[in-house]
């Protein structure tokens, strides 16, 4: 009878109980799986768990399947718990492969694994696969596009107005409103009657990066019954760095502070 013909009847008469009445032997020392659970180093199947007598993995004496996520391990090795993302394969923690159910905000790899798919070396979403842009793109918004050709949205959000808006205000509040220019595109906003902290959540234009970075000129005037003063005028400094955080806030001359602005990509 070959060794492994003997082992395989030997795990048969295990799980049934034994053969012909009598308790199965071991083969050679070696833990089978069904005798995984009852060998707990108290004076069964050798004592000491070991590669050279449990096919699974060894939980302090006790030889274990290997096959649980919990108790994951091959070859006498010690049993390793598996993390959140990852499944017991065969002995081995091995995560899942990369799809768009669990890389849904990023992209996948050539070793199939999930990537944020916000660099350019890895660019993408919804699970697809990773794209490596050209050294003339960027990664934004998990597409490869011409570096300064992406297009965003301009919206003004809100203001802190200091100081006196003109003589018409002597004791009363501001009437702000904002003129915005871009590149060749202007904007002027709504006009907030007596409040020096405005808030407008009001969009304004759509701007490409190459303009953002290098044209953002603002300016704050206070509207009055004829005419409208100057509170401020500045322009601003915006990086590429300010555009993929989202918002902008900066001053706007002496009496404008906290000008902020939400800018995001189309």
């Amino acid at each position: 009878m070959s060794m492994n013909r003997s082992i395989f009847l030997v795990f048969l008469c295990v799980v049934a109980g034994g053969c012909d009445g009598e308790e199965a032997p071991q083969q050679d020392g070696l833990w089978l799986f069904g005798d995984m659970m009852q060998n707990n180093g108290d004076g069964g199947g050798g004592g000491v768990c070991t590669s050279s007598n449990c096919v699974g993995c060894c939980s302090g004496n006790s030889c274990m399947p290997g096959t649980d996520k919990q108790m994951c391990g091959v070859g006498g090795t010690v049993c390793q718990t598996c993390m959140v993302n990852q499944t017991c394969q065969m002995g081995f923690c091995t995560e899942p492969p990369c799809t768009a159910a669990n890389c849904s905000s990023g992209c996948c790899d050539a070793n199939d694994k999930c990537r944020s798919g916000t660099s350019d070396d890895a660019c993408g979403a919804g699970g697809g696969t990773c794209e490596s842009c050209s050294s003339d793109n960027v990664c934004l918004s998990g597409k490869c596009t011409a570096k300064g050709g992406a297009m965003y949205k301009v919206t003004l959000v809100s203001a802190n107005v200091t100081g006196s808006c003109g003589i018409m205000e002597l004791f009363t509040s501001c009437d702000p409103y904002v003129i915005l220019k871009v590149g060749s595109a202007q904007a002027t906003s709504s006009i907030k009657v007596d409040e020096n902290n405005p808030s407008w959540n009001e969009y304004m234009l759509n701007g490409s990066e190459a303009d953002l970075t290098q044209t953002f000129d603002v300016e704050v005037r206070d509207d009055d019954p004829i005419g409208s003063d100057e509170i401020g005028k500045c322009q601003g400094q915006i990086s590429s760095s300010d555009l993929g955080n989202g918002q902008y806030v900066h001053e706007c001359g002496e009496n404008v502070h906290s000008l902020t602005w939400q800018i995001d990509p189309i």
